[in-house]
């Protein structure tokens, strides 16, 4: 009713006479045209819906490629490899996104950064004026109460453009034109040349209000550096909640990086090494095993296989495509009851033990008193079957085919002394073994508990050899 006015008209007309032939007041039917009108659907002129510029998900958490890129901005070491890898991270986010809106995202920090002139001038007019005596605690002139003033009338300018600089909201997106995905991608191009400036005033407020300029700000003055501080934090956190910090971090550090000074940086770790080649480590969960293998082996055996980022780096596919996968592995491994890579597992590993040990006494009882057996209660299911793999030069997580690893001849199964089944290829030797458990918790986020406990140091300290009592 609400899309054609003069269909609405003659509509509302017949309703009204309809409903006060049946003796209902005026009030009522127009309330009622109120609230059907207040309920209609938000139209543009011209009868079309209004577009939206909303995101749907985040790519930077969602996309299996943009998550392992940024993984491997870690190795980066030097200016040369990083230029490749920006050039290579915004061609795949800004594959996400609507290219008019990034052009207006472009162009409103374009404008901010114009108008961010101003500000850092000003900023650095009063921090002079205090280094020559003109503004301080103890004396301030008419020039330098002058310009503090209007420096702070600049940060209520400047903190409220910050504000809308930032979408927060699906209104505010619609206003501006972009979202925030839009608005990283060109902080990401621009290597956020703004940030340093921004920051740059943050802290010099900061220090005016609380030393310098401590006795000569008043209470507006203080109260519109805290507002400026709020608007910059806000935007540091879009970039967290983005997962654009670390990016940014690294926009910062390179960009400030002469080309002379990169000869002086750590060189890269690159994925291959000439000696070794490409390892990753591999945790048979049946067997409980951790081992390292060439990535060129099990790739011949068709166990796992390679794709190629458009920076011609390789990457395996079987690598976890959401955060989700990753997470549930990371659960199976903490829940292992020996691989101990969370100290508390080892405790509860022997409970269990301890409780199937009671059962099969009691069961051994009736047995003998009755003659009767009975069945266990524990459902056997086949739990800890899966071969997980942790590159340690991208950080990638994942799961190969166990079958096709034994069928291929890349592992092999076999009984130990003991009788206890084991792989042939698992690492024998103590440091190198808890070396590997340590890569794995770095990797997959698993954090030591219980530390210090005697109980749980102990069993930790037999290393191995507590394998053996669940296997």
């Amino acid at each position: 009713l609400v899309n054609n006015s003069a269909e609405s008209s003659i509509i509302f007309r017949v309703l009204i006479t309809f409903f006060l032939c049946l003796g209902c007041p005026l009030r009522i039917v127009l309330s009622m045209k109120k609230i059907t009108m207040a309920q209609g659907p938000t139209m543009r002129r011209g009868g079309r819906r209004r577009s939206s510029v909303a995101q749907e998900g985040n790519p930077l958490k969602d996309d299996a490629t943009l998550r392992t890129q940024l993984i491997q901005l870690d190795r980066v070491k030097s200016k040369r490899k990083f230029i490749p890898w920006k050039k290579s991270f915004l061609k795949r986010f800004e594959s996400f996104l609507d290219q008019s809106g990034v052009q207006k995202a472009e162009e409103a920090c374009e404008q901010f950064s114009r108008d961010l002139d101003r500000t850092v001038s000003l900023v650095q007019k009063c921090e002079e004026l205090n280094q020559k005596g003109d503004l301080t605690n103890d004396r301030a002139t008419v020039k330098g109460r002058h310009a503090l003033n209007e420096m702070v009338n600049d940060l209520v300018v400047r903190w409220g453009a910050i504000k809308e600089l930032v979408p927060g909201t699906g209104d505010e997106e619609e206003i501006r034109g972009y979202n925030k995905f839009m608005l990283g991608a060109i902080l990401v191009r621009d290597d956020f040349s703004e940030y340093e400036r921004m920051e740059y005033v943050y802290d010099a407020i900061q220090i005016m209000g609380e030393e310098t300029l401590s006795e000569v700000a008043d209470r507006v003055h203080i109260e519109q550096f805290a507002n400026y501080q709020i608007q910059f934090q806000r935007f540091c956190d879009l970039l967290a909640d983005l997962g654009l910090y670390e990016v940014m971090m690294a926009c910062r550090h390179f960009s400030n990086c002469e080309d002379d000074d990169e000869e002086s940086l750590v060189e890269e770790e690159s994925v291959y090494s000439e000696e070794a080649g490409w390892n990753i480590i591999l945790v048979d969960m049946k067997t409980a095993s951790i081992f390292k293998m060439n990535v060129d082996t099990l790739e011949e055996k068709r166990v796992m296989s390679l794709g190629f980022t458009d920076m011609e780096e390789p990457y395996i596919m079987q690598t976890c495509e959401t955060w989700d996968k990753r997470e549930e592995i990371k659960d199976k491994l903490n829940n292992h009851p020996s691989l101990g890579l969370a100290t508390h597992l080892v405790v509860k590993r022997s409970t269990v033990m301890e409780e199937e040990h009671t059962e099969l006494k009691e069961k051994e009882a009736v047995t003998n008193m009755w003659g009767v057996t009975l069945k266990s209660t524990h459902k056997k299911t086949k739990k800890n079957q899966e071969l997980f793999f942790f590159d340690p030069y991208t950080g990638a997580v994942g799961e190969l085919n166990r079958q096709a690893a034994i069928d291929s001849g890349c592992i092999h199964e076999e009984k130990n002394e003991l009788n206890n089944l084991v792989l042939r290829e698992a690492e024998k030797e103590d440091g190198h073994w808890e070396s590997m458990r340590a890569t794995i918790r770095d990797i997959i986020g698993i954090q030591m508990e219980a530390e210090g406990r005697d109980d749980v140091s102990s069993n930790m300290r037999m290393g191995r050899e507590s394998i053996s009592l669940a296997y």
